[in-house]
C-alpha cells in the first residue's frame, strides 16, 4: 500500500508488532507526527479480501474513511465524540461547567523487573481540591510533559475563575431581577388598596367600565388614575436625577394633581371675575372704552351699586 501526497509516493509501513502491546504507543505517536508532517491522515485498519483485519503486520496509511471511527487504535480519543451532547446543554445551567477541565498525559510506570511502560491517564482538575490534581507518585515520560501539564493546570485554574465570575454575576442579576419583580408586585398591591380607599372616600369615582371593556380607557376615573401614574413616572425621574428618593404613594400624586387642577380652575374664575369688574367699571364711568363695555351711558340713580349694572355679552 502507498500513501500519496503531492509528489510524495512511497510505501510507508508500521513497525512489526506495533499494535500488539501498549508499550508501543509512543512509537505510534511518533508515526502520527510523521504522518502530519507528510500531510496524510492517521492510519486505519482496512478490511479487504486480500488482507486479514486481525493481521498485525503491515498497516497501510490511507486517507480518512468512515471506517476510521471504528478503529481499535488506542491513540484515538473517544472524548471528542461526546462534544455534541455538551453543546446541547442549556447555557443557563445551574452549576459552573467543569466537565472539560482535564488533560490526558502519558504516565510512566516501572514493574519489579525494571521494565518500563507508558499508559495514557486523565488528570482531572477539581476546583475544590486543586492540590489533588497531580498525585505525588506520578511519573512523567519526560520533563517536557511535566511542564505541559503544569501549564494546563494553570490554564484550567484561570478558566474556572473566569467562569465562576460570569456565573456569580448572572446569579446576582437574576436575584436582583426576582427581587425587583417581587417588589413591583407588592407595590402594585399597595396602589390598588390606595385607589380603593379614594373611591370609598368619594374622592375618586369608581370606574363604570371594567377591564377588558373596549371603552375602559375612555372612563373618566380610569383616565385620572392613568394620568396619576404617568405623572408619578415623570416626577420620579426628576427626583432621581436630583438625588432624591422616588415617590411611592399614589394618593400623594393623585391629590397633588387634584390640587393643581383646582388651583388652575380658581385662577381662571378669578381672572374672569376681574375682567367682569373691569367691564362694569367702564360702564359706571359712562365710557364705552372699558374693554367691551356697552355703549349705553350710565344714568345716575339707575342702579343701586356697580354689581347691579347689567352686562351684555
Amino acid at each position: 500500500m502507498t500513501a500519496t501526497d503531492g509528489n510524495i509516493e512511497e510505501p510507508i509501513t508500521m513497525p512489526e508488532g506495533a499494535n500488539e502491546l501498549e508499550t508501543e504507543l509512543s512509537e505510534e505517536q511518533e508515526q502520527q507526527l510523521i504522518n502530519e508532517e507528510l500531510g496524510i491522515t492517521p492510519f486505519a485498519e482496512v478490511e479487504s479480501e486480500a488482507e486479514d483485519p486481525n493481521d498485525d503486520g503491515e498497516a497501510g496509511i490511507l486517507p480518512e474513511t468512515p471506517e476510521e471511527e471504528e478503529s481499535s487504535d488506542p491513540v484515538v480519543k473517544e472524548e471528542p465524540k461526546e462534544e455534541p451532547e455538551e453543546k446541547e446543554e442549556p447555557e443557563e445551567a445551574s452549576e459552573i461547567q467543569t466537565d472539560d477541565l482535564w488533560v490526558e498525559v502519558d504516565k510512566l510506570t516501572v514493574d519489579d523487573e525494571g521494565n518500563s511502560k507508558t499508559e495514557k491517564v486523565k488528570l482531572v482538575y477539581d476546583p475544590e481540591k486543586p492540590d489533588d490534581f497531580l498525585p505525588d507518585d506520578f511519573k512523567f515520560k519526560s520533563e517536557t510533559d511535566l511542564f505541559k501539564v503544569l501549564d494546563a493546570k494553570n490554564e484550567m485554574t484561570r478558566l474556572y475563575k473566569e467562569r465562576k465570575g460570569e456565573f456569580d454575576t448572572k446569579a446576582e442579576e437574576q436575584t436582583q431581577a426576582e427581587q425587583y419583580k417581587k417588589d413591583q408586585q407588592e407595590q402594585i398591591g399597595a396602589w390598588d388598596v390606595e385607589i380603593e380607599e379614594l373611591i370609598a372616600l368619594g374622592v375618586l369615582e369608581e370606574p363604570k367600565a371594567k377591564q377588558g371593556d373596549p371603552k375602559f380607557k375612555d372612563d373618566p376615573s380610569v383616565q385620572k388614575i392613568d394620568a396619576a401614574f404617568k405623572r408619578m413616572t415623570v416626577d420620579n425621574q426628576k427626583r432621581i436625577d436630583e438625588g432624591k428618593a422616588p415617590l411611592r404613594s399614589f394618593t400623594a400624586v393623585f391629590n397633588k394633581i387634584e390640587a393643581e387642577v383646582k388651583a388652575e380652575a380658581d385662577k381662571k374664575a378669578e381672572d374672569e371675575k376681574k375682567a367682569e369688574t373691569k367691564i362694569k367699571g367702564g360702564m359706571v364711568g359712562g365710557s364705552s372704552s372699558g374693554g367691551g363695555a356697552t355703549a349705553t351711558p350710565y344714568q345716575a340713580g339707575s342702579y343701586g351699586s356697580i354689581y347691579d349694572v347689567p352686562i351684555e355679552d
